[in-house]
């Protein structure tokens, strides 16, 4: 089918995800899943009532750093996956994105691309990387919650952390047949409907897999990049295999301008990189900082349709 399935992580801002929403719906459907911290009905009298946004009923609280990352993400393709629909391209996003590129440049770029999967990595186990070794192979509890209080729940999370770093386990994955490396990239990816169908069989094939990347820092950064990177996807991948190791996280970006930082907001200031850039999409941007911009990018797309 001609479609495009877009996979959306939310938490805050429902007038950027409106926007977000709107600037791309062509020939699409969108899956969100809403931060369990935050009320629904507070975003669903923003955007309002499409035939085309599914909401996420199994919905977790997403903590940075934690594996209920990689659990919102299973539900969201899994989801999309169920419905039966045979999307083009299936591609992870987040609240704080927006698109760059007209919906039919973003269409023809994947028509002209069909068979790439939009993922880059590098192996984490045969790296010389201590920082990322160390996220693999120490033990985190990001999610787990001691008390109500967000402020204390933060000091006793980080003193467990801190305590659990004494024990320690391999920087590989025992699988059901072998030991697979683990593999670190950008957590935003776009793939193909194969491919997405592949990473829902293999966490049904191999549970240890999950149960690995539990306690593990980041583990979005890494756990379907671990999958993906173990299966026959892997030479169909940007650069048709893994990467030498680069440090930091905006190095491996997809099809997303990312700030080094990780942590910007970008903003009218930024037009010039936004508009020279090969990228289809951008994060971080919301309403506040960067409605400027939006507009900008967006008399761009219209001049050029």
């Amino acid at each position: 089918m001609d479609k495009i399935a877009y996979l959306v992580l939310a938490h805050n801002d429902p007038s950027h995800l409106k926007r977000m929403i709107n600037a791309l719906d062509y020939r699409a459907d969108f899956y969100i899943h809403l931060d369990l911290k935050v009320t629904i009905d507070d975003f669903k009298s923003v955007i309002g009532e499409k035939s085309n946004i599914f909401w996420i009923d199994e919905r977790v609280k997403v903590n940075w750093g934690g594996f209920n990352m990689v659990k919102a993400t299973i539900s969201l393709l899994k989801t999309c996956l169920s419905t039966g629909i045979l999307y083009k391209r299936i591609i992870l996003l987040s609240g704080s994105d927006y698109p760059i590129k007209s919906n039919k440049q973003i269409h023809s770029f994947f028509l002209d691309n069909q068979n790439v999967e939009f993922i880059r990595a590098f192996n984490i186990t045969e790296s010389k990387s201590k920082h990322y070794v160390d996220q693999i192979s120490s033990y985190f509890f990001m999610d787990v919650s001691f008390t109500k209080s967000k402020l204390l729940n933060h000091i006793l999370r980080k003193t467990f952390n801190l305590s659990a770093f004494l024990f320690k386990k391999n920087p590989f994955v025992i699988t059901a047949k072998e030991e697979i490396p683990v593999y670190f990239g950008s957590q935003w990816w776009a793939i193909t409907y194969d491919c997405a169908n592949d990473i829902l069989n293999f966490i049904d094939d191999n549970p240890s897999i999950y149960k690995y990347f539990k306690h593990s820092f980041a583990p979005d950064e890494k756990f379907f990049h671990t999958i993906i990177f173990n299966t026959p996807h892997k030479s169909k991948t940007t650069n048709k295999g893994s990467e030498p190791f680069i440090q930091g996280t905006s190095n491996w970006a997809n099809l997303h301008i990312i700030h080094p930082s990780l942590s910007k907001w970008y903003d009218e200031d930024d037009v010039a990189e936004v508009l020279e850039s090969e990228k289809l999409f951008i994060r971080k941007v919301n309403s506040e900082h960067s409605s400027k911009l939006l507009d900008i990018i967006d008399l761009q797309k219209d001049m050029l349709n």
